[in-house]
């Protein structure tokens, strides 16, 4: 958001630079001479640099004791300062064991709106002004009276900050909730508590069209189940303000509000908290998805998709069976040979075990029947034949 002429001195720390320049890095930082320094966790532990304002963590540590050190950084000698940490959804559960071991309770905020960078952007602008000369003031002032006539004094400076810090088109809305673009965050708060988000469902299918509802997105509930805040897009927000104004002024009384939200309330957390990612899928490991024991597909024992003359036996067709053969899990591991149609079944620990698969071509065969060959397997007659 900001422009290229609204710049920051920055200067990076990490391992990979020589210590003698790490150490000049740092004595300019100490004196001012950048203000931003990005860094790795070489600059979390035994660094004491005053004047620290701001610490930004790109994401929570899965350790108490990092983030202890990182945010350490500010507010140094009983001073005062600010720690931000971005986490995703996922992240979530580090930052609830953060404050259960630190026993701290960190405030949550949604991602920064547009209109807020926009104002941090000009007031770095008025600081730039400091640097211009007089001398060079006196050759705008002529064009500066022209546009203070023609569109006063206090929009002439407004035209001229925009302009400057690059804002000159629509600012476009963003998310609370994700910071997803063309989303805006809406509340509605109640004036008694609830269970669950549907009795808010049935209020707003009461006040919107089926087309907004159905475009509602991220819907959660306050921490004190008296309100929820979702995301609603932003070509009907227009709508959703009206018709609420409407229903307001038709009513006596509103068992509800509903307006832009401002600032995320305390969110009642629904889930339980992931402290990792999970564990891709498609590997052999037992669980997944592709080839594993007790997935869904290739070499699953009784699993459902087509066998492909693996082990075996799947809920489906495959290596030439009739469609209506084979019950779930019926002889796990056995193999299935095309050119006699002959299972060898481990089932029962017999590995000498044979049973053929009935078809009219066999004789003394009925449809989709099992012959015995084995005294010692259990007897098994399908139902219908």
């Amino acid at each position: 958001m900001l422009a290229d002429k609204v710049t920051h001195d920055v200067e990076v720390l990490h391992g990979d630079i020589a210590q003698n320049q790490r150490e000049v890095t740092l004595k300019r930082f100490r004196e001012g001479k950048f203000n931003v320094l990005v860094a790795t966790d070489v600059a979390s532990r035994g660094l004491d640099i005053p004047n620290v304002d701001l610490v930004i963590q790109l994401e929570p540590p899965k350790d108490v004791e990092t983030y202890i050190h990182r945010s350490g950084r500010t507010a140094r000698a009983g001073k005062q300062g600010t720690c931000i940490t971005f986490f995703t959804k996922k992240q979530e559960g580090y930052i609830k064991l953060i404050e259960t071991k630190a026993g701290i309770k960190l405030k949550k905020i949604g991602a920064p709106q547009p209109q807020d960078i926009i104002k941090s952007s000009a007031k770095e602008v008025i600081k730039g002004f400091e640097k211009v000369d007089d001398e060079v003031l006196e050759l705008f002032e002529e064009t500066a009276q022209q546009l203070i006539e023609s569109k006063g004094a206090l929009k002439a400076v407004s035209l001229a900050l925009a302009y400057i810090s690059g804002t000159t088109e629509k600012i476009k809305k963003r998310s609370l909730l994700t910071g997803q673009e063309l989303f805006v965050t809406f509340s509605l708060q109640t004036n008694e508590e609830f269970r669950g988000v549907s009795y808010v469902w049935g209020i707003l299918k009461r006040l919107l069209p089926q087309n907004i509802t159905d475009a509602i997105r991220g819907m959660r509930m306050y921490n004190d189940k008296k309100g929820v805040v979702f995301d609603v897009p932003e070509e009907h927000v227009d709508t959703v303000t009206e018709l609420y104004k409407n229903e307001k002024e038709s009513r006596r009384s509103m068992s509800y509000e509903l307006e832009v939200a401002k600032e995320l309330p305390d969110l009642f957390e629904t889930e339980n908290p992931q402290f990792e990612p999970p564990r891709q899928f498609g590997n052999r490991q037992n669980g997944g998805f592709n080839r594993n024991r007790g997935g869904f597909e290739q070499r699953n024992f009784g699993g459902f998709n087509q066998r492909n003359n693996e082990n075996g036996n799947g809920y489906g067709n495959g290596n030439g069976l009739p469609n209506d053969f084979g019950r779930f899990g019926s002889r796990p591991n056995g193999n299935f040979n095309g050119n006699n149609q002959r299972f060898g079944s481990r089932n029962d620990g017999n590995p000498n075990y044979i049973s053929k698969l009935r078809n009219t071509s066999l004789p003394n065969s009925r449809p989709n029947g099992f012959s015995q060959q084995n005294d010692r397997r259990n007897n098994f007659k399908p139902s219908n034949y």
